[in-house]
């Protein structure tokens, strides 16, 4: 058996991802091209500038298969992407495919989630939260300004997040920005939290007490912040766990050309 493959559009996929998301991830299926699979399955390709170049960054089968499916299957994923395969821990059907094919894998970005037991370290510096308004945006954008294939924001997705008031900075006594962070909504009540803390104001606290004082808030009011990472942020690895976060998606990549 040889399922077809079409590309389609987006907006014509029904999408069969379960929450909590990767939020870079979204990002790049949004800006991404879309295929069918027969007639009831489908994958989604990452565009060239993003965290994951040109990967299939989804994938839902018609049905599970066989090896010599799957292999057939796997060339034709090849042809179409960087020959790369995104999946965390939620995608059953990416993980049948690599399992059976034994693709290798290597693991990505673990996904934290703000919980009823996750909490703030008690002496983290004193802070202040606010909605930034249009005197703040030469420091928003210094914040927030590095390479999309690095989680950066381009220049649209900040104005985006500006009119959607998803912005938020964090200001000192001085009332100097300190930091700046991103709450990008997400399906399901799910919250994805970035935070870039100014270079002369790093490893005082300041992110983890950004973050706390976001997600408690957004906890109180039903929804959950999640937060990904890089396996070589060992920064980031120590917030979320001083802040007592749980692990409830790991990543990994798998290569398909290596059949």
């Amino acid at each position: 058996m040889s399922w077809p493959i079409s590309e389609v559009k987006l907006e014509s996929i029904s999408r069969r991802k379960s929450g909590p998301r990767y939020d870079f991830v979204e990002r790049a299926v949004a800006a991404g091209t879309g295929y069918r699979i027969a007639d009831d399955g489908y994958f989604i390709v990452a565009p060239p500038e993003s965290l994951t170049p040109r990967f299939v960054v989804e994938i839902s089968l018609p049905e599970l298969a066989g090896i010599e499916d799957y292999k057939k299957l796997s060339f034709d994923l090849n042809d179409r992407s960087s020959g790369m395969l995104w999946l965390d821990t939620s995608d059953l059907h990416a993980f049948d495919l690599a399992w059976r094919l034994r693709l290798p894998l290597r693991a990505a970005s673990p996904l934290f989630a703000w919980t009823k037991d996750s909490k703030a370290p008690s002496d983290g510096p004193k802070i202040n939260i606010e909605v930034p308004g249009p005197g703040h945006s030469k420091a928003v954008r210094a914040l927030l300004d590095f390479p999309v294939w690095h989680g950066g924001q381009t220049d649209t997705a900040i104005a985006e997040h500006y009119a959607a008031k998803q912005l938020r900075i964090a200001t000192d006594d001085n009332g100097d920005v300190v930091g700046a962070a991103v709450l990008q909504t997400l399906p399901e009540n799910f919250v994805a939290l970035t935070i870039s803390v100014a270079p002369d104001k790093r490893n005082q606290g300041i992110a983890g007490a950004f973050a706390a004082a976001i997600a408690a808030q957004l906890f109180k009011d039903g929804k959950t912040v999640v937060a990904g990472m890089a396996n070589d942020a060992p920064e980031s690895f120590r917030i979320a766990n001083r802040l007592n976060m749980s692990i409830v998606r790991q990543a990994f990549v798998a290569q398909l050309g290596s059949v």
